[in-house]
C-alpha cells in the first residue's frame, strides 16, 4: 500500500477529496427524487412518470431526468478524474469542483419545473468536462511522446473547438448552447427587476 501512494502525485489526494464531495452532490439528488417519489406518488419501478400516475408528473419528472442526466456522465467524469489526476492533480480537481457545483444547480434548476432553469449555472458542466478532456488528451500525448500523436492531439482538440464554436457531429449547435445559456440569465435577471419594479409600484 505505502508503495502505490509513494508513486501518486503529492496533490492526488485532492481529486480523491473532489471525488468524494460529487458523491455527496449525487446522494443529495438521490434523496430529492425519493422525496419526489413520495410526494407525488411514483412508484418504483418507474422511472417517470404519467399523467396517469399524477397531475405533476412533468415537475417529477424534471426532478428524476436532472439526476439521471448527470448519472449518465458520472463514469466518464470519474475515469477522467483519475487518469488526468495523475499528471495533473490539482487542475482536475479545480475543473471537478466545478463539475460538482454546476451539477448540482442543475438538477436545482431542473426541480423547479422548467428545463431551461437548469441552464444559467448547470449548463457549464459541460465545460468543465470539456476541460478535463483536454487535460487527458494533453496527459496520454505526454506518454507517447511521439511526433504523430502530437499531430493526432492537436487534430483532435482542433476538431472539439470547431464543433463547441460551429457544432457539429456531437457538438451540434454547441455555440448556440452556450450562446442560449447567457441570453437565458439575462433575461431570466431582467424579468426578475422588472417583476420587482411592479410589486413595488402596486
Amino acid at each position: 500500500m505505502a508503495g502505490i501512494v509513494v508513486l501518486l502525485p503529492k496533490d492526488f489526494g485532492y481529486i480523491i477529496l473532489t471525488i468524494i464531495a460529487y458523491c455527496f452532490v449525487n446522494l443529495y439528488m438521490q434523496l430529492q427524487v425519493n422525496k419526489a417519489r413520495k410526494k407525488y406518488h411514483v412508484s418504483y419501478p418507474a422511472l417517470y412518470a404519467t399523467e396517469a400516475d399524477t397531475k405533476d408528473y412533468k415537475l417529477f419528472n424534471c426532478i428524476q431526468r436532472g439526476h439521471q442526466n448527470s448519472l449518465e456522465s458520472l463514469p466518464i467524469f470519474f475515469v477522467l478524474m483519475v487518469l488526468g489526476g495523475f499528471k495533473h492533480p490539482l487542475i482536475c480537481s479545480c475543473l471537478g469542483l466545478v463539475y460538482t457545483i454546476t451539477r448540482f444547480f442543475y438538477l436545482k434548476g431542473y426541480s423547479s419545473g422548467d428545463p431551461k432553469g437548469r441552464l444559467p449555472i448547470g449548463g457549464f458542466n459541460g465545460i468543465a468536462l470539456l476541460g478535463l478532456v483536454i487535460v487527458n488528451i494533453t496527459f496520454g500525448t505526454m506518454l507517447c511522446l511521439g511526433k504523430i500523436c502530437m499531430i493526432c492531439t492537436f487534430l483532435i482538440v482542433l476538431g472539439i473547438t470547431i464543433g463547441l464554436l460551429f457544432g457539429f457531429g456531437v457538438f451540434t449547435d454547441g455555440f448556440h448552447k452556450i450562446k442560449n445559456v447567457f441570453h437565458y440569465s439575462q433575461s431570466h435577471s431582467y424579468s426578475h427587476v422588472v417583476y420587482g419594479r411592479t410589486c413595488h409600484g402596486s
